[in-house]
């Protein structure tokens, strides 16, 4: 859902000015801070204490983030430049997003709007990562990693999981990544050697167990990488599981 992508852009944002720590000068109040807190805890009761995201970030609501921003604006304005058409930007994206939640459709002049508003940000942090001639500004990276069955990685090491599943079981993979460049980005996965392997543009895998995955740790490579640079950009992380006949 392309709105639920540019909420997790302006989250990317927030985390890259402010941190990912609870106590992040994100200027919110306590009680709003403790209420991400309670969800993250009944999601972590959930699924028995893993959570395939644990940033606090990710547990706030959406105008939580337009509260964040503005009350931060000195260190975000480098990249929204107009504070007003961000505001204008987040109401029409705000209004289509009730809209979706509740069960009605859109036409298509404002799907069109929804794929500029999100084109015109992703330009709008591409630019700002532009300014600084450094490696992050050139290739690309994962944001995160998880799975349907709690195990998360926030892309800077393997997924190393204790989870058992057996022959028939559905596992589900979600990777995210982010090209400072803005090209399109091609996610895949593989299981080295066995021939098994799928690749999108979307980054939301389901996966039906197989026999030929059996191993006391089958390990799936996963990857993500732009077909249109002039260079080799491409990054891969692992996750392993058990899998039983």
């Amino acid at each position: 859902m392309k709105i639920q992508e540019y909420e997790n852009i302006l989250r990317t944002i927030i985390i890259s000015i402010l941190g990912t720590d609870d106590d992040a000068p994100l200027k919110i109040t306590s009680d709003r801070i403790d209420k991400w807190k309670e969800k993250r805890e009944v999601e972590r009761n959930k699924f028995n204490g893993k959570l395939s995201e644990n940033r606090l970030i990710y547990f706030s609501d959406f105008y939580d983030l337009e509260n964040i921003i503005s009350k931060n604006w000195e260190l975000f304005k480098d990249i929204f430049i107009e504070k007003k058409k961000f505001h204008v930007y987040f109401n029409t994206m705000e209004t289509f997003r009730n809209t979706y939640a509740h069960g009605r459709t859109l036409f298509n002049y404002q799907e069109s709007l929804i794929d500029g508003i999100l084109g015109e940000t992703k330009t709008l942090l591409t630019k700002f990562h532009n300014k600084n001639m450094n490696k992050d500004d050139y290739f690309i990276k994962f944001l995160r990693i998880s799975d349907n069955l709690g195990n998360f990685s926030d892309g800077n090491s393997n997924m190393i999981t204790e989870a058992t599943l057996k022959v028939g079981d559905q596992l589900e993979l979600k990777l995210e990544a982010f090209d400072p460049k803005g090209r399109k980005i091609k996610y895949s996965w593989k299981i080295p050697m066995k021939g098994k392997q799928e690749s999108n543009f979307t980054g939301n895998f389901k996966i039906i167990v197989s026999k030929e995955m059996i191993a006391s740790r089958s390990v799936f490579l996963l990857s993500a990488e732009t077909e249109e640079s002039d260079y080799a950009n491409s990054i891969q992380i692992t996750a392993h599981y058990c899998i039983l006949p």
